[in-house]
């Protein structure tokens, strides 16, 4: 409501006799006087109060010719409107003068204003063809809020997408300089008319729809601009990344003598792409050289590795005197696979022979662990007095010669003889390792 506004006056029930004359004409005074004040406040006001003052003069003439019930009325009536005018009319006025402001910017922004501005005409349209109130008709201030508030929602969206749409530009044009000064080995000239151009085109072609005011494709353009420029930035980075760490392990095989004839051709070929152009096509095919490099270069350790390691294990069974032919065949073919570049199959029969190395090896200190156990539990039993100790003494004795000499396959039977003669004299628990397993030469 406006300054001085007060509630909306109820008519009161109609009194009887001189009391309810005099009353009539008392409220049509008070409320006249009211109402004039409220319209002398609203002179300054530029919302349309000719209704309200139409009332206000017919109360006026009804109390002049005594007709108090009626110039009451009508008081009232101009009294209400007024209110409601004036509360429509600011509400319309703060409406219009948003969308004014919304019209400015889209102006600003080189946007089409031609819907918002025939929104405008019409909101102004329907306040003049106005709306009936209280069975008169008044200026239409409602029709005019809404229809001024749904423009602005719409010219706002569309000031909106378009800050989006120029946002989008402006990094995508950072993007593009980005890619720009990157250094490395495609001529400068190559870069700009291969890589570089397309990428302007496509930001082009989102300036001119941002003009047109397309803009979810403004948008769109711009933002494929400026992720293809950063995807190109970054397979431009990792082609000169992966050219430098493919031409390093090439080194170290070439120094090793290694072959690296098809890494060398791939990467040849990513780098013919790179030259022309090509930056994406170059990073899949630098990559793939990298990654052949490296499977040749871990192979070939994997296999130099496994080589060594089986070398030391048969050494280490030779110390105790046992052989494995086919173990030692077996690192022979590895080395020859390995002399022949056939990396996986050098690796496969290397492994294959430390660990059959391993498993004799750990058969032999099963061995010589159960043969201390036999001898302590021997020695136990001729201590207590066993008749016959002195029998298994006999055998573990030739069974310790047998260990020493390498006979591993007699000292087992000899082993297995003296724990079964343990066994008879209830000294014993369970039967050693070696009653389990065989032992060869």
């Amino acid at each position: 409501m406006g300054r001085g506004k007060k509630s909306i006056s109820t008519a009161k029930p109609p009194k009887k006799g001189l009391f309810g004359f005099l009353s009539a004409k008392s409220d049509a005074l008070e409320t006249l006087a009211r109402i004039e004040g409220f319209l002398e406040v609203m002179e300054l006001s530029t919302a349309d109060f000719s209704t309200p003052q139409k009332l206000l003069e017919e109360a006026r003439t009804s109390l002049a010719s005594k007709d108090y019930r009626r110039s009451l009325k009508l008081a009232e009536q101009a009294e209400r409107l007024a209110q409601i005018i004036e509360e429509r009319f600011r509400a319309a006025r703060k409406a219009m003068n948003i969308l004014s402001s919304e019209i400015k910017e889209l102006e600003e922004l080189g946007l089409d204003t031609t819907a918002a501005v025939t929104a405008y005409e019409s909101a102004k349209q329907r306040i003049k063809q106005g709306t009936m109130e209280d069975g008169v008709q008044i200026p239409n201030y409602l029709e005019a809020r809404l229809t001024a508030e749904e423009a602005s929602k719409q010219a706002r969206g569309q000031i909106i997408k378009a800050r989006e749409a120029s946002d989008l530009i402006f990094t995508a044009q950072l993007a593009i300089e980005a890619l720009k000064e990157m250094e490395g080995p495609v001529d400068a000239a190559i870069m700009e008319n291969t890589v570089v151009a397309p990428l302007d085109a496509t930001l082009q072609k989102s300036t001119e729809s941002l003009a047109l005011g397309n803009l979810e494709e403004a948008s769109a353009l711009a933002k494929e601009a400026e992720d293809r420029a950063n995807q190109t930035r970054a397979d431009y980075s990792e082609c000169i990344t992966s050219i430098e760490s493919c031409e390093n392990v090439i080194k170290a095989l070439s120094m090793e003598g290694v072959p690296f004839e098809r890494a060398s051709q791939m990467l040849g070929g990513g780098r013919n792409l790179l030259l022309l152009g090509k930056v994406t096509e170059a990073r899949e095919a630098i990559v793939k050289a990298e990654k052949e490099a490296l499977m040749v270069s871990n192979q070939f350790r994997k296999a130099v590795a496994a080589i060594d390691a089986a070398d030391v294990a048969v050494k280490e069974l030779s110390k105790t005197g046992m052989k494995d032919l086919e173990a030692e065949r077996r690192l022979g073919d590895a080395k020859k696979a390995l002399s022949n570049w056939k990396y996986l199959r050098a690796l496969d029969l290397a492994e294959d022979c430390r660990r059959s190395i391993a498993k004799r090896i750990e058969l032999h200190d099963d061995l010589a662990r159960s043969l201390r156990e036999l001898r302590e539990t021997a020695d136990n039993m001729r201590t207590s007095g066993v008749t016959f100790a002195g029998d298994i003494d006999e055998i573990l004795g030739r069974a310790e010669r047998e260990f020493e000499e390498g006979d591993y396959s007699s000292c087992a039977k000899d082993m297995k003889i003296a724990s079964l003669l343990v066994g008879t004299s209830g000294s014993g628990g369970k039967n050693p390792l070696y009653l389990l397993k065989e032992y060869g030469p």
